[in-house]
């Protein structure tokens, strides 16, 4: 059963919960097409600002390894942001299972480094690049989560300095509230590596 109706969105059933927003798994009743709404928690302003950060930071992204973002929606004291729904599990959720492969993990590496360099190129930071913010599909990657992203809209610098990002992926300038660039999402490349 639904939480909530929005729009011509039929939500279908919750597929993850975290700090600062849900997300379902919904059906465009428009197009047909399955898509996912991220959903802020509701009348925590601060939530909302990173998820229209997380919106405006998609929106200035052009790359295979990145969900396609279709709307933002204020719904009654929150946002909602719909998005590609994707398909696969995490780097994280599978990362035990998998073998000791070298040949693999520079592969995926190697996409991630290309999608980071896109990142950059675009003026942003992900801040927060680690194993559950890449999901493996069967020829790609997705990078997800830039709600902690620098470098986009609403979200200072006294902000990214509170949020931080993973600690055991933060890149030494990030982890001392510094000024971040590219360089701080290469390092926790590095580490995801």
């Amino acid at each position: 059963m639904a939480e909530f109706t929005l729009k011509q969105y039929e939500v279908e059933r919750l597929l993850g919960v975290g700090g600062m927003a849900r997300v379902y798994q919904a059906r465009d009743t428009v197009s047909g097409r399955a898509v996912a709404l991220k959903v802020s928690r509701k009348s925590a302003s601060f939530a909302r600002e990173t998820l229209a950060n997380e919106y405006e930071c998609y929106k200035k992204l052009d790359h295979p390894c990145f969900p396609k973002v279709y709307d933002l929606i204020e719904d009654d004291d929150r946002l909602v942001m719909v998005m590609e729904l994707l398909e696969g599990d995490t780097l994280e959720g599978v990362m035990e299972g998998l073998p000791d492969d070298p040949p693999r993990a520079l592969e995926l590496m190697i996409k991630v480094m290309e999608a980071m360099s896109h990142v950059g190129e675009r003026g942003l930071v992900h801040s927060d690049l680690k194993p559950a913010n890449v999901i493996l599909q069967a020829d790609q990657i997705k990078i997800i989560d830039f709600g902690v992203a620098a470098g986009a809209t609403s979200l200072t610098a006294e902000d990214i300095k509170e949020i931080k990002g993973t600690l055991s992926y933060l890149s030494p300038e990030q982890a001392d509230g510094q000024p971040l660039d590219i360089r701080s999402d290469i390092f926790s490349a590095g580490v995801l590596l």
